[in-house]
């Protein structure tokens, strides 16, 4: 692709690639969704300082959200299994919800079977700005806990809003 800094949205729809690490040449993305995420790290999508809105359907093979603390203007992230997953029961287990707790102006998260080992999601309370939280595959009492101690309305993350 000629010129990967004039974008700023970019939408990868469960395009079979082996890997996205070329996504990490997009250096002025805002808004970034991808379904069908298949690398094992976020590595790539580390090196997207801009973004503000991220959301990833199906990742499988994450196990660690490690890199994510790098983004600090995200103000809105969506992770979420495949809805295929959902009716089974299958969830996308990562080691610490900690990378997540740092960014200070994230305002929207949705963790949709995407769950720390634990099921607790007692990193997220630092992040002061949140607004609205949906969560689910937590135990029963967890997500309406954190959302109640925190002040958060339960909605879904807002689009993004597209230039």
């Amino acid at each position: 692709m000629e010129d990967p800094d004039k974008y700023t949205s970019v939408r990868v729809w469960f395009c079979k690639y082996r890997t996205l690490d070329a996504i990490s040449y997009f250096q002025n993305l805002k808004n970034l969704v991808i379904a069908g995420f298949p690398d094992p790290s976020l590595v790539a999508i580390s090196r997207l300082t801009e973004l503000e809105y991220l959301r990833i359907l199906h990742l499988p093979k994450i196990t660690s959200l490690a890199g994510i603390e790098k983004l600090k203007n995200l103000e809105s992230l969506s992770l979420s299994t495949a809805p295929s997953w959902d009716s089974s029961g299958k969830r996308t287990e990562v080691d610490s919800l900690a990378p997540v707790g740092t960014l200070e102006k994230l305002k929207h998260i949705e963790l949709f079977g995407v769950c720390q080992t634990g099921s607790s999601l007692s990193e997220l309370e630092s992040c002061s700005s949140l607004v609205t939280g949906r969560f689910n595959k937590y135990p029963k009492g967890v997500a309406e806990q954190f959302i109640e101690k925190m002040g958060l309305k339960n909605q879904f993350v807002p689009e993004p809003v597209l230039e």
